[in-house]
């Protein structure tokens, strides 16, 4: 059956539809990583429309136990071609089936290419993937606006026989892989609704605080902004992680914008400033903070981007926090960014 791209240009991209069926409108973007069971369970990207750069999609199948553990999070998926015939031990059945059952719209048989040049040229914008283009209303497609995620339902204490630190983490919207590092390195995780207030969090009397990843824009997150604000004029230690670094850039004064196309993939190369070093890590936002915007006395550029210079990470000068644009990876390879969990536990245990 045929479905068809729509984007607020005016552009036209006629393919075959797969998956959840339905009109949708989101926010196009593209990734270059090729891990879409991993892509899936994004949170990051919830309210977007992926396209893989990889054309295919499917090749292993289905692997539900590689999910974080929350539905998955586009609202579509664009790809050049699909398999119907995955190969794979642990596969739980073809992609189709899985993105049917997740409400995820599928759009194959496009060049993706040209695709991905036109949002690298013209920048990211929205769409709306359907089955009649002459029922799009294009005033209704640039009006969209990716929504904040800030997760709801009661605390959960992760590792609760961790003998390390105790970290309050509010669930923002992205995966849970930052709570899961900070388990593995020994530390007693409660995870939180992202719209927790400072008060509450003061009386579970942590010993740092993780605001990790999420969708949408960080200027929209009022709340987790106030509520970063004043804790760290309380002197609490906290990391920092995508979403979570731009929240805390803003309560410190700095200042973020929206990227003509941001930074979607694996293979994302970043440069600690302190060591010269280069380090290949997965990013997924379209939002940064802007470098000229940090205040010399408040903090000092920790990692930056290669590709677009833009700024990665800060370490923060005037109280104990760290944060990163990119999501440290958890192994103990010699080019591991695991480094990164290491230095906030610093913070806490100093």
């Amino acid at each position: 059956m045929k479905r068809y791209l729509v984007l607020e240009n005016g552009t036209v991209w006629e393919g075959e539809a797969f998956g959840a069926e339905g009109d949708v409108i989101a926010e196009v973007v593209f990734t270059t990583d090729s891990e879409y069971m991993t892509n899936f369970s994004d949170g990051c990207y919830s309210g977007q429309a992926v396209v893989q750069t990889f054309p295919l999609l499917g090749d292993y199948g289905a692997i539900s136990e590689d999910m974080e553990g929350r539905k998955a999070a586009p609202a579509a998926y664009i790809v050049r071609e699909w398999t119907a015939r995955p190969s794979n031990f642990r596969s739980g059945g073809d992609i189709d089936s899985f993105m049917k059952k997740q409400g995820i719209a599928g759009l194959s048989g496009i060049d993706t290419r040209a695709l991905c040049r036109m949002l690298r040229g013209e920048g990211e914008m929205n769409g709306m993937i359907c089955s009649d283009p002459a029922s799009a209303d294009m005033a209704e497609i640039k009006a969209y606006r990716v929504r904040t995620a800030l997760c709801e339902g009661k605390a959960e204490i992760l590792n609760g026989e961790g003998r390390g630190p105790t970290v309050a983490a509010p669930d923002l919207g992205g995966d849970t892989g930052e709570m899961k590092a900070l388990t593995e390195k020994g530390c007693r995780v409660i995870r939180l609704p992202g719209t927790a207030a400072a008060e509450e969090i003061k009386q579970l009397k942590p010993d740092g605080l993780l605001l990790g990843g999420g969708p949408g824009n960080a200027a929209d997150c009022s709340a987790a902004i106030k509520t970063a604000a004043e804790l760290m004029n309380e002197g609490l230690p906290m990391l920092g992680i995508g979403l979570g670094h731009q929240i805390m850039a803003l309560a410190a004064g700095f200042e973020c914008k929206k990227m003509k196309s941001g930074h979607r993939g694996c293979n994302q190369p970043v440069r600690d400033e302190e060591t010269g070093l280069i380090y290949i890590c997965r990013q997924n936002h379209g939002y940064e903070v802007t470098a000229d915007s940090i205040s010399g006395d408040k903090a000092k550029i920790w990692f930056g981007d290669i590709n677009s210079g833009g700024l990665e990470g800060l370490k923060y000068l005037a109280f104990p926090a760290v944060s990163v644009q990119f999501s440290p990876d958890c192994g103990d390879a010699p080019r591991s960014t695991g480094y990164v969990y290491d230095a906030f536990i610093s913070l806490m245990t100093r």
